[in-house]
């Protein structure tokens, strides 16, 4: 499957596509660096937070309800330098504005979300 948009020709960075995954898969999972919380932590609240999205980041009433559904130990990164354009697999589900995006691990064709365009996202 390929990307559209600005990342989708050339040779970008393998983690244009895979950042986190490897974050679960590598230092989570094979390295025991992080716990799966403070990983998702790192890639959610964290971010968020350091960004001012006050509605961001965090499950919680009144936010913007994106969820990933996975399990860690089937999350892999599936690119590198030269095939770049590859997505991760293992996730399960993914859920953005409460939409479904992502199901039994597969685009729906659905596209829920916006882009953030200032700092009250």
């Amino acid at each position: 499957m390929r990307d559209e948009g600005p990342l989708s020709s050339g040779k970008p960075h393998p983690r244009s596509y895979a950042t986190n995954s490897v974050i679960i898969e590598q230092f989570v999972t094979q390295r025991g660096l992080f716990t799966l919380e403070e990983a998702i932590c790192k890639m959610t609240g964290l971010p968020a937070s350091r960004l001012n999205l006050k509605r961001r980041g965090r499950i919680a009433p009144g936010h913007i309800a994106d969820v990933l559904v996975f399990d860690p130990a089937n999350v892999k990164q599936n690119n590198d330098f030269v095939n770049p354009h590859v997505y991760s697999t293992g996730m399960d589900y993914v859920f953005v504005n409460g939409n479904p995006a992502l199901e039994n691990g597969r685009p729906n064709g659905q596209l829920p979300g916006r882009v953030v365009r200032s700092l009250d996202g």
